[in-house]
């Protein structure tokens, strides 16, 4: 993935220290987060989903190149509680 954005790179791996500095650094509109939201969540990185998830992406957005599933749908489909658990305290609707 090596043109790949820092954010969404820093998504896939799990690095949360780099996630936090990124979204300091410059807070991408909302409509910029959904990918790397769907990114944390298919990787299982829960400590990225949640700084996502504190941010003003939508929750209950749906990403086409993921048949149109929600991030909660696909970490309850994956059967990740810790994740689904963020999501839904953060409000998203099932």
């Amino acid at each position: 993935m090596p043109d790949a954005d820092p954010l969404l790179r820093a998504c896939v791996s799990g690095d949360a220290v780099a996630v936090k500095k990124l979204l300091r650094r410059h807070a991408p509109p909302p409509s910029a987060l959904l990918l790397p939201l769907v990114a944390g969540v298919q990787s299982g990185h829960a400590e990225v989903v949640a700084l996502l998830a504190a941010t003003s992406v939508d929750l209950n957005g749906r990403w086409p190149n993921a048949n149109g599933y929600s991030a909660l749908y696909m970490a309850a489909g994956k059967g990740d509680e810790a994740i689904v658990r963020i999501l839904l305290e953060r409000g998203a609707s099932v």
